[in-house]
């Protein structure tokens, strides 16, 4: 409960809901400790009886374009109860008792609870009072006042509309955010509030289509997006909705009714999970690097709240491609293993009588993407190597075993085909029409398809041995190798030295190619030309976001990291479009924020700082700088052991670094030349080489 009890009803304490109503319990024993800003409130209930208001203010507001995420608001504050009077007396109109349904608790005869209480795993979401950087004058539009502040970070200072008038604010939050806006205003009963939250400006042609381009640009552009209506009633109050909305920008319109009036100045309470930052890049680093960091952070942030989230605007699911990245990207910035874990069970506790795993979840609609459910597995060993914890695969072994039994029942004359559900793979847009599915998997089986099952096999026999099953780890290794040599016979073309994407498919993509290697076909040189024809071939289908990465693996893997410096463009290019978050996909996109691609987070620590771990759970730690395109890099890399601190130039005439391991576990490190230099625990170590 919150002490204002005159602000918007449905922001105090929600115990259930029910259809177009929402539900207020009460306890005639109660302590309520409230802090500013929201810090802290501790709820002492007492013993039983509650009682409840049913609060009948607000209808759902659906957009189609994000149908999957939820409804938005339309409220009534006529309706809304008011003043701390509803609260005096349990007893008076409005409150009933509340019935217990069911018990928390299991009975004698082992029948379980409708709704199994447990520790929540994870900290609560931050919350953290921000204001508005400024704002933006709108369009001349005839008939409408223009709101303006004269300082954005007060608290006192109010806007006076008269009445019968239409007036509009253009507000700009200064970088993307999630959180919870407040709007305190004054009646005018009657007048009505519409809050359009944007992540973009957004341009219009001659057909009506829209588009985005510089997404600051409110000289040219007009916001658009989702909406919530508020209607004012009577005195002071303060309109809040009651889910986190994501912006960049916001336009306010209102419209008063036949008296005046007042609008306060609005601020937001940013939410998102506490995101801990612990790996830093300095400033002794090449400059074309920070902006990318900073996005990418930036991006991250808003797409972790209680589950990780494709993007926070249009979706806020979880899913398990997006979710294995984020995890990986969150390792290297934070250590933070907690909503890893949580994740890891809820994709589990997702898992059909068939086998196989649901794409996205917690999710009231059931979706199954094939290839996701294999992204869950290597989700496993990734934990595994940052946490050491052995656990975590006797734990999930069995759902593993489901999700490759699957697989195992849909193969064809040795390869698997016609998976079922959803058989997507990446949003490119030679796939566009095929819904992102690669052409093949139409008319028998696919090359990539087949590549990410061999390496879900290779990966959990590694897990296999490491609990004590060489035989069921030989089991998965050897189907893995028959996949390996069944696609090189049917669908390599040593014409062209790459794999097509099908038997009797003349199509080429980076997919096939880059999984090729990551599971380990072939002798090392057959490999490097994969990678080699991938770098200078231009007419296969590229990978999007989220496949880069696996892109980058696969360079890195035959020796070619110096490959990947082209492709950092793509990251470069929002920036160009004044982003502050990285898109759903390069080019043209519908979300401006989607981590999957916040893939500098990664990079910078494993691959061009070189700090990772040699063994799991950081027993000893591997430096090996790999990116040599990098001219100077410096900063300090967080490891569940402790911190290494590594900064390097690298010119023509040699390569420099220093390095101070302030861990408990001893450092090798690997200079260009091959040369190794052992760092011991808390020891300090510079070198010279050449390159």
């Amino acid at each position: 409960m919150k002490k204002d009890y005159n602000r918007h009803c449905h922001s105090l304490l929600r115990i259930e809901e029910v259809p177009f109503l929402f539900v207020f319990v009460l306890s005639p024993l109660r302590t309520i400790q409230h802090l500013e800003n929201g810090r802290e409130t501790d709820l002492s209930t007492g013993n039983y009886p509650w009682y409840c208001y049913f609060s009948r203010e607000l209808t759902p507001h659906f957009y189609s374009f994000s149908q999957w995420m939820g409804s938005m608001e339309e409220v009534d504050g006529e309706k809304c109860p008011e003043g701390e009077a509803l609260f005096e007396n349990a007893q008076m109109a409005g409150w009933c008792p509340v019935k217990i349904l069911w018990s928390t608790e299991p009975d004698s005869y082992g029948v379980l609870p409708v709704f199994d209480l447990y520790e929540r795993p994870i900290p609560f979401m931050t919350k953290i009072l921000c204001h508005f950087k400024g704002q933006n004058p709108p369009k001349a539009e005839p008939g409408t006042l223009e709101i303006w502040f004269r300082d954005l970070t007060s608290t006192t200072e109010e806007v006076v509309i008269p009445a019968h008038t239409r007036a509009v604010l253009e507000l700009d939050a200064g970088t993307h955010k999630t959180g919870l806006v407040r709007f305190p205003c004054r009646g005018g009963a009657g007048t009505g509030m519409k809050i359009t939250y944007a992540e973009s400006y957004f341009l219009s042609d001659e057909k009506g289509h829209l588009r985005k381009e510089m997404r600051d640009d409110w000289k040219h552009g007009f916001l658009y997006g989702h909406s919530d209506l508020y209607r004012m009633r009577e005195g002071e109050q303060v309109y809040e909705p009651f889910w986190f909305r994501t912006f960049r920008f916001i336009r306010l319109e209102i419209t008063t009714g036949d008296t005046q009036a007042a609008i306060g100045v609005p601020c937001f309470v940013e939410t998102r999970y506490p995101l801990e930052e612990k790996t830093c890049m300095e400033e002794e680093t090449d400059p074309w690097m920070k902006p990318v960091w900073d996005i990418s952070l930036n991006t991250l942030r808003n797409c972790m709240h209680e589950t990780h989230e494709d993007c926070p605007y249009y979706e806020q699911m979880q899913y398990t491609m997006d979710t294995r990245l984020q995890m990986l990207f969150v390792y290297a910035l934070s250590g933070d293993t907690r909503l890893a874990r949580q994740t890891i069970h809820q994709y589990h506790t997702s898992l059909l009588p068939n086998g196989m795993l649901q794409s996205r979840y917690p999710c009231n609609d059931l979706q199954v993407i094939p290839a996701f459910a294999l992204q869950w597995i290597l989700m496993l060993e990734d934990y595994y190597w940052f946490t050491g914890d052995r656990e975590v695969i006797e734990r999930y072994r069995p759902t593993m075993e489901a999700v490759l039994g699957y697989y195992h029942r849909h193969k064809v004359n040795g390869l698997v085909e016609h998976l079922g559900y959803w058989e997507m793979v990446d949003w490119c847009e030679a796939w566009r029409e095929n819904c992102g599915c690669p052409t093949a998997g139409n008319h028998g089986p696919s090359s990539i398809q087949n590549l990410i099952y061999a390496y879900a096999l290779h990966t959990a026999g590694r897990m296999f041995r490491i609990i004590g099953l060489p035989d069921l780890a030989s089991r998965y290794e050897k189907e893995a190798g028959q996949i390996q040599e069944l696609l090189y016979e049917r669908c390599y073309d040593s014409r062209r030295g790459l794999y097509r994407e099908g038997p009797e498919t003349e199509e080429y993509s980076q997919h096939a190619q880059l999984f090729a290697v990551l599971c380990g076909v072939g002798e090392e040189a057959f490999r490097k030309g994969l990678m080699e024809r991938v770098r200078e071939a231009s007419d296969l289908i590229p990978c999007s976001f989220p496949l880069q990465f696996y892109l980058f693996r696969a360079y890195e893997q035959v020796g070619m990291y110096d490959a990947t410096e082209a492709l950092w463009k793509l990251w470069e290019q929002p920036l160009e479009w004044h982003m502050t978050t990285l898109p759903e996909e390069p080019g043209v996109t519908r979300s401006d924020c989607h981590a999957w691609g916040s893939l500098m987070l990664y990079e910078f620590l494993r691959r061009i700082l070189g700090v990772e771990a040699a063994e799991p759970g950081y027993e000893s730690i591997r430096i090996r700088p790999l990116a040599r395109y990098v001219k100077r890099a410096s900063g300090k890399a967080y490891t569940p052991v402790g911190e290494v601190h590594v900064a390097y130039t690298s010119r023509e005439e040699g390569f420099w670094i220093q390095v101070e391991n302030h861990t408990g576990k001893s450092c090798v490190l690997f200079l260009p030349d091959g040369t190794q230099v052992n760092i011991g625990s808390g020891e300090n170590c510079e070198a010279h080489c050449a390159r």
